[in-house]
């Protein structure tokens, strides 16, 4: 935003916050310090009564609404094996291009093909508890921002260790 300094009558280097115009009246913007131009106060006063008027685009491609990428990175990493059974947590990486607020939902389970919901979480992390020996689960996110926009992410992997006392 520019900042103007201007000469009103009775009110001496005022500034007054002007959008993005760079010339009045085909002046540069301010002028010069201590000039009276009754065509420049004119045209200034006009154009701030334009600048802050407000009118709403007809154009819907300014509310456009881009997805979130799909979550990456997960940890542990896909296929990993040979985890203890406890203190597994599971993150992820997920960013919305347009900074919008993102919520996961977490499935997790031990069917690759029908994972349930374990979670709806503002976090990119999840402690899926106390695991079994020897099981390979299965987990995937579903990130989903604050319009609604969802993008679900692969269906990751790993496996506990079988050994009790590697835990």
């Amino acid at each position: 935003m520019n900042i103007a300094l201007v000469h009103i009558e009775g009110i001496h280097n005022s500034k007054i916050r002007v959008g993005r115009i760079e010339r009045i009246c085909d002046q540069p913007l301010g002028g010069v310090e201590g000039e009276k131009s009754t065509d420049f106060l004119i045209c200034c006063v006009a154009i701030l009564f334009t600048t802050f008027s407000c009118t709403v685009p007809q154009n819907d491609n300014v509310s456009q609404n881009n997805p979130s990428n799909p979550p990456s990175s997960p940890s542990p990493r896909d296929g990993a094996t040979d985890l203890p059974r406890y203190n597994v947590i599971l993150f992820w990486e997920c960013f919305d291009p347009d900074f919008d607020p993102l919520t996961f939902d977490v499935y997790f389970g031990t069917d690759p093909t029908s994972t349930n919901l374990a979670t709806t979480t503002t976090q990119k992390s999840f402690n899926p508890g106390t695991l079994n020996l020897g099981t390979t689960y299965y987990w995937k996110i579903v990130a989903r921002d604050d319009k609604g926009a969802e993008t679900p992410g692969p269906v990751w992997r790993f496996t506990t260790t079988s050994c009790p006392l590697c835990q």
